[in-house]
């Protein structure tokens, strides 16, 4: 076990993720770095996708896209009207299972929010 901890180390990409990768506070800027980083390792990587959960009434995920020649960008996905057809197409609803619940605020705990 200690020998695959050690050797995992040594990796290029390991030891950036451990080190510098630490260092940048910017998402975008983390994504277009750490693709870099995949592709200088040898690993043929032409489009990478983030996506964080958040807890905040009126935005529910963020996510990060990075793809090749392009660059990163990045989205907030906000509560709202359209906000079960967005999740049908999400990687986030994928990911938590259809069959736990999703809080979706009403707009009167988004207004109930703001006067907070």
């Amino acid at each position: 076990m200690l020998d695959l901890i050690a050797r995992d180390e040594t990796d290029p990409v390991i030891r950036w993720l451990m080190t510098d990768a630490r260092k940048r506070a910017d998402s975008s800027e983390f994504l277009d770095a750490f693709a870099h980083e995949l592709r200088a390792s040898g690993v043929d990587v032409a489009r990478i996708t983030t996506g964080v959960p958040i807890l905040h009434p009126l935005i529910f995920s963020f996510s990060g896209l990075w793809q090749l020649g392009k660059g990163a960008t990045e989205r907030l996905y906000r509560s709202g009207p359209d906000f079960a057809a967005t999740m049908s197409n999400s990687p986030i609803l994928k990911g938590v299972g259809a069959e736990q619940e999703i809080f979706v605020p009403s707009a009167s705990s988004v207004g109930s929010a703001k006067a907070h």
